[in-house]
């Protein structure tokens, strides 16, 4: 059940994922996978920026240290703890580390080879992680998440066409997905599509109407030099902000977008102290193509381990 929820993708699966592995843990405290299983759930409330990371993601390092403690020769934990150091510390070495062993451990699950994929992608190396996610896809290939992850890899590997094939081939199964639509979109404001890329974010809306959705919405609306609607969003967003966690990253893009270099700049450094589980792919990001060159972008990317 616990992973039945985990595998949801959305706030309220997580947090039921957590209620379900914690009864599991009560039921037998040497339970790994149910430990791996909390790591993940919290790891992916990180991620999305649904709680702050730097409040949630010492609970994922912790619950994946335990798994592992507990058997290390499951592939799960393994899995658990490499995505934690990727997403969080930023620790590229001790993920690849894990990464690999999970696969050594069990190359037929496919979440190890789906998360080894993104990570090759966010570290720069599109064509290792084009090969680890057709792996994944091969093994699961009714996933929506792997098929959503899989535009967006081909995505951040400038790929806009094969990632807008892929998409609509995930929306295929499942028009209501809501990463599918966000990646698409992504993809079409990439070729300059941007009625296109507003219409997919407004559908992203009406599925999942998190702080992000407003972020990119503010982004494209400013690309497509609708100053008026893109500063309406900044402005609800700020609001948001006083109120609720809202990721610096996707903020700071909006802010490029529409030409303020400076605000976007003095915002990824605001991502870097919460330690936003987003900033290690802004070596390879789209988004931020702007700021490349800036001395203080410069040291953004040295201080994640990250290449321009």
């Amino acid at each position: 059940m616990g992973r039945y929820y985990w595998n949801k993708r959305t706030r309220e699966g997580y947090e039921k994922g957590i209620g379900y592995f914690g009864q599991a843990i009560d039921a037998d405290g040497s339970y790994a996978l149910a430990y791996a299983g909390l790591a993940d759930c919290y790891s992916m409330l990180g991620r999305f920026g649904l709680i702050k990371p730097s409040d949630i993601m010492p609970k994922a390092l912790s619950a994946a240290g335990v798994a592992l403690e507990l058997d290390n020769t499951l592939s799960e934990s393994h899995a658990s703890m490499a995505l934690a150091a990727h997403i969080y510390n930023w620790d590229w070495e001790k993920a690849e580390h894990h990464y690999k062993l999970a696969l050594q451990l069990n190359a037929t699950l496919a979440t190890p080879h789906h998360w080894y994929a993104v990570f090759l992608a966010e570290t720069d190396h599109p064509e290792d992680a084009l090969d680890e996610i057709e792996i994944a896809q091969a093994l699961d290939p009714i996933s929506l998440i792997i098929g959503a992850d899989f535009g967006m890899i081909l995505y951040l590997s400038r790929d806009y066409d094969g990632a807008i094939q892929q998409c609509r081939a995930t929306l295929a199964m499942d028009p209501t997905y809501f990463r599918a639509r966000m990646w698409l979109g992504c993809a079409y404001e990439q070729k300059g599509m941007y009625p296109e890329a507003i219409a997919e974010y407004q559908a992203a809306r009406t599925l999942d109407d998190g702080p992000y959705v407003l972020e990119w919405l503010a982004r494209v609306y400013a690309l497509a030099g609708d100053k008026r609607a893109s500063m309406s969003v900044l402005e609800e967003l700020e609001d948001l902000c006083s109120r609720v966690y809202v990721d610096s990253y996707y903020l700071a893009s909006a802010h490029a977008a529409s030409g303020q270099k400076l605000r976007a700049l003095a915002l990824l450094e605001q991502a870097s102290r919460e330690r936003s589980c987003w900033l290690i792919r802004l070596g390879v990001d789209p988004i931020f193509d702007s700021l490349r060159g800036a001395p203080r972008f410069a040291r953004l990317l040295k201080s994640v381990g990250a290449t321009s």
